[in-house]
């Protein structure tokens, strides 16, 4: 008896704490314990055969009905000042998790609520923020914000830290890197990094079985890019680079899994170097051993040319030429890289004229007409030269100035 009383207690207090409001279905239910534990509770109270029955039962009621649980009042429909109030509350908390984004964060993890995609975003309202600081420097505004050391904490927390569950996350890991870099956490990435590639490191247990190149890739990436824009510079990033592909050869990475890990990185310097002036870039001291480096890593057909042409001396046009040959016959490529394109292509067939070889120049300069029309400003159908219309006059000085050089290469 004690312990189908029990039951029943249990029961009925796992219907009095339920969600209001009710379903039919549930009310009646909740009814039903009621009375069930209300005619066990008389039962237990006059098992001595007492005569005050009705005094006993209104002392039940009174008990039940003076339950805080029933003391509950009806709910009204909120006026328009407190709806107002209640507005202007949530704009309030709003305005100040935008303007601290970590602590945002920080008040989801205690509660339990943080995840990588709430990372993301406020580590992207952050980003922001700093860029738009009055601090000195873009680098301090980030050590400031502490955000390095709050993602590095709830990482460790979480267990991702060692499962490593947020490296397949890309977008993750290239919004946190420069605040890493920021808060002089290098070692940090590298230690990622590593694990990922040397056999004789423990694998992260969620990346077992994948194929992490991507990953590792990604990492690399996002450590040069971060040293060059938010670190010590674009020199500091060449020599970062050189001794991480060192590092991974050491590790025990083939020659074609450490070319395809730093093929991006490669990218990103290469890149930032040609926006440099010709003098800036003569004066690097550091450029020599970054293209032995690069020399070293057999890369890809269009990065090789282009480290061919453009930094090389003497700069030799033989490799854009074969890369250009090679991709007529599949010559479309991402929109961010049919620029550099045209600009190699440009600069290859300007090469081949100054030595002499007008057909291999009028080539390339055909090729880049009629595959790379819009780049060059002389789009070939009314849909293209639509969308021409609408580019900024800076881009289209540009592609004049591009088809000038062509025009004046054809006449040579």
């Amino acid at each position: 008896m004690k312990i189908a009383a029990a039951r029943t207690w249990k029961s009925l207090t796992s219907k009095l704490h339920s969600p209001l409001p009710l379903s039919p279905r549930e009310c009646q239910g909740l009814l039903s314990a009621l009375n069930a534990s209300f005619k066990q509770q008389l039962d237990r109270e006059h098992l001595d055969g007492s005569s005050s029955n009705e005094h006993h039962a209104n002392n039940h009621l009174q008990s039940i009905l003076m339950d805080p649980l029933f003391d509950a009042k009806p709910r009204t429909r909120a006026s328009f000042r407190n709806k107002r109030q209640n507005s202007g509350k949530l704009l309030g908390q709003l305005q100040n998790h935008m303007a601290r984004p970590m602590d945002a964060f920080k008040e989801q993890v205690s509660q339990g609520l943080a995840d990588l995609e709430k990372a993301k975003f406020w580590l992207g309202i952050q980003y922001k923020r700093c860029w738009a600081s009055p601090a000195a420097t873009v680098r301090e505004a980030m050590q400031s914000s502490g955000a390095a050391s709050t993602m590095l904490q709830w990482l460790w927390a979480s267990g991702m830290e060692d499962t490593g569950e947020f490296l397949k996350d890309e977008d993750f890991v290239t919004q946190v890197a420069p605040f890493l870099v920021s808060e002089g956490q290098h070692s940090r990435i590298l230690r990622w990094l590593y694990r990922c590639s040397s056999p004789e490191e423990t694998p992260y247990s969620s990346l077992r079985g994948l194929d992490t190149h991507g990953i590792r890739s990604a990492l690399f990436k996002s450590l040069i890019q971060g040293e060059t824009r938010i670190g010590d510079g674009l020199e500091s990033a060449i020599t970062m680079f050189i001794r991480i592909v060192a590092g991974l050869r050491d590790a025990g990475s083939t020659e074609s899994s450490t070319q395809n890990v730093a093929i991006q990185a490669s990218w990103t310097l290469t890149k930032t170097i040609l926006r440099l002036p010709k003098a800036a870039q003569r004066e690097m001291s550091i450029l020599r051993p970054f293209l032995e480096t690069m020399r070293n890593l057999n890369n890809d057909l269009l990065l090789n040319a282009s480290l061919c042409v453009f930094f090389q001396e003497p700069p030799d046009p033989q490799p854009a030429l074969t890369y250009f040959r090679i991709s007529a016959k599949s010559p479309l490529h991402k929109k961010a890289v049919r620029p550099h394109i045209v600009h190699l292509g440009l600069r290859a067939a300007e090469l081949f004229l100054q030595d002499g070889r007008q057909n291999e120049a009028l080539w390339i300069m055909e090729f880049l007409a009629t595959n790379y029309a819009m780049e060059l400003g002389s789009p070939q159908d009314p849909i293209r030269r639509l969308i021409a219309l609408d580019k900024p006059e800076k881009m289209l000085r540009k592609e004049e100035k591009s088809l000038l050089l062509l025009d004046a290469l054809a006449v040579q």
